[in-house]
């Protein structure tokens, strides 16, 4: 039967595109659920099964992540953290769990020009108060004022951009203009955007808001 379960395990990896983390929890789990044994054999199988198959099919990323390289005329390509962050913190399946924010997020949309040495995300994965820095992804996580959703996850973005909690020097000619630009874009309710900052963000976060209304006149948006 082990190699049965074996077998299961290299399917489900095959399964996977080049150049997509694989998560050596989420295989186990699937084990589990297909031949109903219990979490921690299912550990050990794997965990056998992709040491087994490792340097040849796989690539060892950090512990409990692999992936299945690409191959390119120059050679073997190594997975991109990139896509081992969005999957860890920002999209659980279909779920929207996480965001970008902080300076990354300012830098992003234009409202400064100085480049962050980390990536900044806010997500549902991380409960303690504070940043962690993870340094060999690049990324500081840290929890969002309220559990992010695909319903919210714009408007909390546009209100930690807002807030600028981290102080970073806004340096565009034209942060107004840039802020109504995202919020066009993204269809914003405005009466939506200050239900959700007087509940979950404090009085500037609010005044802030109000200020942006009159420059832009989002008062329309009512």
């Amino acid at each position: 039967m082990l190699k049965g379960y074996g077998q299961f395990v290299i399917e489900k990896i095959n399964e996977i595109p080049e150049g997509k983390p694989i998560f050596t929890k989420e295989i186990s789990d699937l084990l589990v659920k297909q031949f109903g044994i219990e979490n921690s054999r299912a550990k050990k199988i794997v965990n056998t099964t992709l040491n087994r198959i490792n340097g040849t099919l796989i690539q060892n990323y950090r512990k409990g992540i692999y992936y299945k390289p690409k191959t390119s005329v120059f050679g073997k390509t190594s997975l991109n953290p990139m896509e081992v962050t969005r999957k860890m913190y920002l999209s659980d399946g279909n779920e929207i769990i996480g965001y970008e924010t902080g300076p990354s997020l300012l830098q992003k949309i234009g409202l400064t020009t100085q480049i962050p040495k980390y990536r900044y995300i806010a997500t549902n994965k991380y409960n303690n108060k504070g940043n962690r820095i993870i340094e060999d992804m690049k990324v500081v996580i840290r929890k969002p004022n309220t559990p992010v959703d695909r319903d919210n996850i714009f408007y909390l973005q546009l209100i930690d951009a807002i807030e600028n909690k981290d102080k970073v020097n806004i340096n565009s000619h034209n942060p107004s203009g840039i802020l109504n630009d995202y919020i066009t874009r993204n269809k914003l309710d405005y009466g939506k955007l200050i239900a959700i900052a007087a509940k979950n963000y404090g009085r500037e976060a609010i005044l802030r808001i109000s200020d942006l209304a009159v420059k832009t006149r989002l008062w329309s948006y009512i």
